[in-house]
């Protein structure tokens, strides 16, 4: 039998990764941002079963009002707008804001996961 791996465990271990490889600190800021983008979008694909990478950050965010609470839908919009002015408009985030990307993308993947025994 094939093993499934749900999506927040993968979505949690790329992101130690991504953190450990300590790719802005490395000077490589849009990479770190698209990085991190993809995989809370594609995280979001297999939580939400919705086509999250072919979306803009306003269209995910418009998806999920309903399904996150505000706190949240907030955190997932500063988290993508930060990633998207990193990588579009060559906007250099500061180290906090860095730092704080990737706390933002892994609490929003464990607030998020699929609890045991529900759906």
């Amino acid at each position: 039998p094939r093993i499934i791996i749900p999506a927040d465990v993968i979505a949690l271990k790329q992101l130690s990764e991504l953190e450990n490889a300590k790719v802005w600190q490395g000077g490589k800021i849009k990479k770190y941002h698209s990085e991190l983008s993809e995989i809370v979008r594609r995280y979001t694909e297999e939580r939400f079963q919705f086509i999250a990478l072919e979306l803009t950050t306003t269209e995910i965010i418009e998806i999920l009002k309903n399904k996150l609470d505000a706190k949240q839908i907030d955190n997932l919009r500063t988290l993508l707008q930060r990633a998207d002015l990193a990588k579009f408009a060559k906007s250099k985030p500061i180290d906090t804001e860095n730092t704080e990307s990737m706390i933002l993308a892994k609490n929003f993947v464990n607030n998020t996961k699929v609890k045991k025994g529900n759906e």
